[in-house]
């Protein structure tokens, strides 16, 4: 993952904050799973797995008023959408220590700030999440 321009290669698709949704949609339409339209400005698209070094990744990429907004990443160890019935709740801190150690790795020590936006990882176990976000100014 190179991050210091906010070009971000993830599996096979490039994400470029100069890119709006209509684009990103004309070029990457077969990797889109599914397109919501969530609210006045906001569409976002669910992509296929990507796979990323041993695991795939599963991503929900957000676009406001056309600009790309936000990326949320979940790690997975088969190329498949995981189901509710694959989500255990005890191991979702686990999880989010995962994605730490992932970054760190990946970019060295905290915070990832960066002129184009920020890297982060969050947990929810009330929601049954936990991801890495990367979100754009």
């Amino acid at each position: 993952m190179s991050v210091q321009d906010g070009k971000i290669q993830l599996g096979n698709i490039q994400f470029d904050k100069s890119v709006n949704a209509n684009e990103f949609k004309s070029k990457y339409s077969d990797f889109i799973a599914q397109e919501e339209e969530g609210g006045k400005d906001f569409i976002n698209f669910l992509i296929y797995p990507q796979k990323i070094d041993n695991l795939y990744a599963i991503l929900r990429v957000y676009f406001y008023k056309e600009k790309l907004h936000m990326i949320v990443l979940r790690m997975n160890n088969q190329d498949s959408f995981p189901s509710w019935d694959d989500v255990d709740m005890r191991g979702l801190v686990d999880e989010k220590r995962a994605y730490d150690s992932i970054l760190l790795k990946k970019l060295g020590k905290p915070p990832y700030k960066y002129s184009w936006g920020t890297i982060s990882t969050s947990c929810d176990v009330r929601g049954g999440d936990s991801n890495i976000i990367i979100s754009y100014n």
